[in-house]
């Protein structure tokens, strides 16, 4: 699939160019007042949930009521992108009435839906590459969670504070998670025009800069021992309802975006977005969110052709590096990044995931073809003999994103996740030589580096189906698709 598969639809596209109607009567906020808006908003919110359920109901029922009349669905989903990483939060996270997910979260999603019909003839045409991407990648997480049901008991049991039913099974696995996979449709069909692409940029870098404040005020108010910064992120995270590792995964694919909003504009707003985002990744205790920092500040100057200050980096790194060894919190934070590196063993490497969790899965796994093949189900390894028998670390999934597509989905679902991510990589490197306008070249740059982190930060964690903590990883393909569609349709008109 080529780049021309990527194509408008069938009506008359919005302007393309800088100066066009559309995008002067577009919609622009700057993310400093964005966050500050959301931050209100969510006390407001917070207030009356404490107040009165019914006032919250009320106020969520006039918000949805508003986005309506408004007819933006990039508006509605902003809101939605803000929510996700606090969706968890006990005001957020518990049901407005009885009615099954009727979680604010999950309610907004309805509305982004319902809004995004109601303008589907503003759509664009999403193109080939992305149609196939949504189908075959939804099939997979579908039929993985369908496959799963016969095991539920056995779910049950490692989640028994769920205790959920096959109705309630198929809501929170697998409908609440089509809502994280909502972005990528959202903004293929409606984002037409730079400045909508530079909006959607900009509510992913508000998200991590109003997820870095809310750590950074927790780790100041709430924890009372400051020194031991390992458990700074656990006491957040329990507060937030999100572990620590899928924090660092929002880091992991939304740091490169800061990067390209740094370089686009290097105001005062670009560099606080980049500085609480590197505190609260030094915070976060994670060496893969180390890694991939420094993977994507080095590959971001690369694919930008700025080589000439890769010297300058590596200086600045030896500075911190310097630094970091002249206090307790500082000299901790290095040596977890370069904990148990020195011994050269794999397994202590990978703190034990090696001999505890993927040989013994595997061993298993390789006398079975048929599950190699199409994997057993979502959440498979909880299902394994290795599992029942207690020769595995208590987790819920093996910390390897390639190794879990494995185990749910088989070889089928890998090597499907694979080729498209790759499809996309090569189609977003393949545009940046015909990129003309440099703002959305810088984009294009962050786009790319943010997809190779994430695959990157795979081989620790993270899963390639739909769940809160790759939502971003959505967006973010969709932004280069448009991009490269923008990109195209730009260049047609300078022809």
């Amino acid at each position: 699939m080529n780049e021309t598969e990527i194509s408008h639809s069938g009506h008359q596209p919005p302007p393309l160019t800088g100066g066009g109607e559309e995008e002067r009567r577009s919609f622009h906020l700057p993310w400093p007042v964005f966050v500050l808006l959301a931050i209100l908003g969510a006390a407001v919110f917070g207030a009356m949930v404490a107040k009165s359920t019914g006032l919250a109901v009320f106020s969520v029922l006039i918000l949805g009521l508003l986005l309506t009349v408004v007819q933006r669905p990039l508006i509605a989903l902003s809101l939605l992108l803000v929510l996700f990483p606090f969706s968890e939060i006990p005001f957020f996270a518990d049901k407005l009435v009885s009615i099954p997910g009727a979680r604010p979260a999950l309610l907004l999603g309805v509305f982004v839906v319902g809004i995004s019909m109601i303008n589907l003839w503003k759509a664009s045409r999403p193109g080939g590459l992305a149609t196939m991407f949504s189908l075959v990648s939804m099939a997979l997480f579908t039929f993985a969670v369908i496959r799963s049901v016969p095991y539920l008991d056995t779910l049950n049991a490692f989640w028994p504070e769920d205790d959920l039913s096959v109705s309630g099974y198929v809501l929170s696995y697998l409908v609440k998670r089509l809502i994280y996979f909502l972005p990528f449709v959202v903004v293929v069909l409606y984002a037409h025009s730079r400045k909508e692409i530079t909006f959607v940029l900009e509510v992913l870098v508000a998200s991590v800069v109003m997820l870095s404040l809310y750590f950074l005020y927790y780790y100041l108010f709430n924890v009372d021992n400051k020194g031991v910064i390992e458990l700074a992120w656990e006491y957040a995270g329990d507060a937030l309802g999100l572990h620590k590792n899928a924090a660092a995964a929002i880091y992991v694919i939304v740091f490169p975006l800061c990067l390209a909003r740094f370089f686009v504009k290097k105001d005062f707003w670009g560099i606080a977005a980049l500085v609480l985002s590197l505190l609260s990744i030094a915070f976060l205790y994670s060496r893969t969110a180390y890694v991939t920092a420094i993977m994507s500040w080095i590959l971001y100057l690369v694919l930008s052709k700025r080589t000439r200050f890769l010297p300058a980096f590596f200086a600045g790194a030896v500075v911190v590096v310097l630094l970091l060894s002249t206090s307790a919190i500082s000299e901790s934070i290095l040596e977890r990044a370069t904990s148990r590196v020195e011994t050269g063993d794999l397994n202590k490497i990978s703190a034990g995931r090696l001999e505890l969790l993927w040989i013994p899965l595997a061993e298993e796994y390789v006398q079975h073809p048929v599950d190699m093949a199409i994997g057993k189900g979502r959440y498979a390894m909880l299902t394994t003999a290795a599992a029942r028998q207690g020769f595995i670390l208590g987790a819920s999934h093996p910390h390897n994103m390639y190794f879990e597509q494995i185990l749910d989905a088989g070889f089928v679902g890998l090597v499907s996740f694979l080729i498209f991510f790759l499809l996309f990589l090569r189609l977003f490197y393949r545009s940046l030589s015909s990129i003309q306008d440099p703002v959305l070249r810088e984009y294009q740059v962050g786009t790319i580096v943010s997809v190779i982190s994430f695959l990157a930060a795979g081989m620790t964690a993270g899963t390639f189906f739909p769940d809160l903590e790759n939502t971003n990883i959505w967006v973010v393909l969709a932004l280069g698709v448009v991009i490269t569609r923008v990109s195209a349709g730009r260049n047609a008109g300078h022809a």
